[in-house]
């Protein structure tokens, strides 16, 4: 039965909303709000990285880490330190109970991929991703692996100004 984009559309709104759900019912069970985990995954790969670069390649404000941070360091999963030398600089490190959050967090991520895509064949899945990539490549006119949020934002801001209601024909050039 073939579908309209819109139909398509819809399908990936759910699908990514329904695995959300999934995972953020799993994460409140490990102790973790939602994105804290990429958080502590980021800090496990880079021990005593500063707020700033998470910040940086999470595409949060340096605010919104320090307020998850200082949420993982009451809870036991983080430590913050401040080098001496720079004193407006917060370094962080992952505890024992976070590195414990982190394995359980993949666990579940793991689970969770496997629960989805476990009705395709391993031609299916790769097929899927690379539909999904040329999807993102048009949408913001850059391949996946560079792709940050600041990326998607400009592609959606582009896509917004010149997609507006008034004006149903999107001009390519000005996206």
């Amino acid at each position: 039965m073939s579908k309209t984009t819109r139909e398509v559309m819809e399908l990936l709104i759910k699908l990514e909303l329904g695995s959300r759900i999934a995972v953020h019912g799993g994460m409140q069970r490990i102790g973790l709000h939602p994105g804290q985990h990429r958080l502590l995954e980021f800090i496990a790969g880079h021990p005593l990285c500063t707020q700033q670069s998470a910040a940086d390649f999470l595409g949060v404000s340096a605010s919104a880490v320090a307020l998850s941070a200082k949420r993982l360091e009451k809870s036991g999963m983080v430590r913050r330190s401040t080098p001496s030398d720079n004193l407006r600089c917060n370094r962080l490190e992952l505890t024992e109970a976070g590195r414990d959050a982190v394995k359980q967090a993949d666990a579940l991520l793991r689970q969770t991929e496997r629960r989805i895509f476990s009705c395709l064949t391993q031609e299916e899945t790769d097929r899927l991703g690379e539909y999904l990539e040329r999807l993102l490549i048009s949408l913001t006119g850059v391949p996946p692996e560079g792709l940050s949020i600041d990326c998607m934002a400009k592609g959606a801001a582009a896509l917004c100004s010149c997609g507006s209601p008034e004006n149903t024909e999107v001009n390519e050039t000005e996206c």
